[in-house]
């Protein structure tokens, strides 16, 4: 009994031992250039192309940043996200909270609808959401997307008489 009691705790030890050198892995690959080049490389195999990452940065997990993120369906690009930023607490998602201190982009740009996928999917958050600051100084809308043609002014709102 005592040597399989010896053999159970070098085995949960040697399994925990593993978990930790494949964690720390991750995070060391993950905030060198290689790691992220590969990680740039890898999201739109693992999205079905869905997601295009360019010039990532930051810290990963809590720190994260790209300079240009592009969402695609199956007509290409619909939306564009210039110097996306988002900072937030990873670990809180063990207490079912995604916890976000900062979400930020320098401009997005929505070209048009995203088109749907033949693939019957519906996505949910498991998780409540706190958002405690956006940051997006520009947001433009295609005219698909505004439902008004592009270079009509009509309705416009032109900002306060001066």
């Amino acid at each position: 009994m005592r040597r399989s009691a010896k053999v159970l705790a070098w085995t949960l030890g040697g399994l925990l031992g593993l978990l930790v050198f494949v964690i720390a892995a991750v995070l060391v690959g993950a905030n060198v250039q290689p790691g992220r080049d590969l990680i740039e490389r890898m999201v739109p195999k693992l999205t079905g192309g869905d997601v295009r990452l360019q010039g990532l940065g930051g810290f990963f997990p809590s720190a994260l940043s790209a300079a240009r993120v592009e969402l695609l369906d199956r007509e290409g690009t619909w939306l564009v996200v210039d110097r996306f930023v988002l900072d937030w607490s990873p670990w809180r998602l063990l207490l079912g909270e995604a916890y976000i201190d900062r979400l930020a982009a320098a401009g997005i740009d929505m070209r048009r609808r995203r088109i749907p996928s033949s693939k019957s999917s519906s996505f949910s958050l498991p998780v409540q959401v706190s958002l405690q600051s956006l940051q997006v100084p520009r947001f433009q809308v295609g005219s698909a997307v505004a439902g008004i043609e592009a270079g009509r002014p009509t309705g416009c709102w032109q900002g306060p008489p001066a």
